[in-house]
């Protein structure tokens, strides 16, 4: 896959536009609005789904699955906008964030599309700060599972939560991959938390 980076670059947004029109769109309305997206590319996030989003579009070229094909599908802050032309209409002053879904036949094997759209609204990679602070602090509480099983002889909780601090560990490594100044730093397995010390030392 191409770097995530390939999502918030304009030119890749752009080429994905220009793509998608060449699998089939003829129709005004349809043109028009991706004449209008490419407008405002900054503003334009690609997705997969729109189940999470506020503001978002589908366009879709499909000429094969079921009927009836939906070919165009907008709403604005949850409200349903029936045409392009008034999707166009009600955003032209708005500056928030719109994201659109490209459907077409080929669309789960087109590399450039899959290089520049996150799955939905809820992407961790939409905002990698905060995805990783929640590994991070999966992380602390897996190791703090794992110390315990540890002072218990907890063969089995032990392997379990080795594991989940391998997988957890491997997981932000991927997410904070810029160099050697971002490099990851996790409590070591062997480390005993301070709250489980203050545990031992108030039981013995």
């Amino acid at each position: 896959m191409k770097p995530m980076a390939d999502r918030h670059d304009r030119k890749a947004k752009w080429q994905a536009l220009r793509l998608f029109a060449e699998t089939g769109i003829q129709d005004p309305g349809r043109l028009a609005l991706l004449a209008f997206l490419a407008g405002r590319l900054e503003r334009v996030r690609f997705m997969r789904s729109l189940e999470f989003s506020d503001t978002g579009v589908k366009l879709s070229t499909r000429k094969s699955g079921l009927w009836p094909r939906v070919l165009y599908e907008g709403f604005i802050r949850g409200v349903p906008i029936p045409d392009p032309f008034l999707f166009i209409a009600a955003m032209v002053d708005d500056d928030t964030l719109i994201d659109v879904v490209l459907d077409f036949d080929g669309v789960e094997e087109a590399e450039w599309y899959r290089s520049v759209a996150y799955d939905d609204a809820r992407d961790p990679r939409l905002d990698p700060e905060r995805a990783e602070y929640e590994l991070r602090v999966a992380i602390d509480r897996t190791l703090d599972i794992y110390q315990a099983a540890k002072e218990q002889l907890d063969a089995s909780f032990v392997e379990m939560a080795r594991r989940d601090i391998e997988r957890l560990s491997a997981a932000l490594k991927k997410l904070t991959a810029r160099g050697g100044e971002n490099a990851v730093r996790t409590r070591p397995a062997d480390e005993h938390p301070e709250s489980m010390r203050e545990r031992g030392e108030g039981e013995g």
